[in-house]
């Protein structure tokens, strides 16, 4: 029984077919479009019971009540933060030069609040409240009617819109790094002495 080259090109054809048929179906199972055809036949079906979707979910009346939500906490202001009873100074800023740029004497109007500051010296903590003097040429407002009015210029704050200075930043940079006490200890202790 030998077979002649023929037939088995033949044979190897039908097996090459085969598996060829056998990868295309592999991939439509694996890759191919799921539909509801698939499904088990044996699944119920929702729609078959009348009540699931016929009756609402809820009645009339409790659509019409009133849901009442709970009032937010407002935030907490700034000052708030500092305790009351925390010392307070204040520090004006004034200008260097006391003539405009025509050479008149300024008159002092007023003052500017500029920014509150916690400051840290050993042994004490204290706020300190920062204002820019405001002054005005008479002279030039005389002269042509317009008011002129000068500003000093308040050093910028270390970190903007934060309450912290240089000496408080040092002072929690030594306790944490150089003392190695938990920084929330050593601000609840400043916190508790300064009230």
């Amino acid at each position: 029984m030998t077979q002649t080259t023929e037939d088995l090109l033949a044979q190897a054809l039908k097996e090459i077919q085969l598996l060829k048929e056998q990868v295309a179906f592999l991939n439509r199972k694996l890759y191919g479009v799921r539909s509801e055809k698939m499904t088990d036949p044996n699944q119920l079906s929702l729609l078959e019971d009348p009540s699931v979707f016929t009756e609402p979910e809820q009645t009339g009346r409790q659509s019409e009540e009133e849901v009442v939500a709970s009032p937010r906490k407002p935030k907490r202001k700034r000052s708030e933060g500092i305790a009351a009873d925390l010392p307070v100074e204040e520090t004006l800023i004034t200008r260097e030069a006391s003539v405009c740029e025509h050479g008149h004497q300024l008159v002092a109007v007023g003052k500017h609040f500029v920014r509150t500051e916690i400051e840290h010296v050993p042994g004490r903590l204290y706020q300190n409240q920062i204002f820019e003097q405001t002054y005005k040429c008479v002279a030039c407002e005389e002269a042509d009617g317009d008011s002129h009015l000068y500003q000093a210029e308040a050093p910028r704050a270390l970190f903007p819109h934060s309450m912290a200075t240089p000496s408080l930043v040092a002072e929690v940079l030594h306790q944490k790094y150089t003392m190695a006490s938990p920084l929330f200890r050593q601000l609840h202790e400043w916190a508790r002495a300064a009230f």
